[in-house]
């Protein structure tokens, strides 16, 4: 089945924040796939809450060293179920926070 039929990958909350479910996939590819859908979204209807969405999305692709995150925390380098919360710091930067989801304790 292709990524994007697995359901959500993402969960967008007020003011502008961002959830992303990682499981079998990476945490690079479910960024992705949440920027596409919500880029698709704004392509027929733009709301502000969209494109604060489509934002605080884009900066934490094109800012974050993915390799590097993978390599310092593995569970999001795919196949354990957890959550990224997504939002933007008063300094202006996207910050993230890991979530473990039960039943999931990390790698082994």
């Amino acid at each position: 089945m292709p990524a994007k039929d697995r359901g959500d990958v993402a969960h967008f909350m007020r003011g502008g924040e961002v959830v992303l479910q990682l499981g079998p996939v990476c945490i690079e590819t479910v960024a992705r796939q949440a920027w596409r859908r919500i880029v698709e979204k704004l392509t027929t209807r733009h709301d502000m809450r969209s494109t604060l969405e489509a934002t605080l999305l884009r900066e934490f692709i094109e800012a974050t060293d993915f390799a590097r995150m993978r390599s310092e925390h593995q569970e999001l380098a795919g196949g354990l179920r957890c959550q990224v919360r997504l939002y933007w710091a008063p300094d202006g930067g996207v910050r993230w926070e890991l979530h473990h989801l039960r039943g999931d304790k990390g790698p082994q």
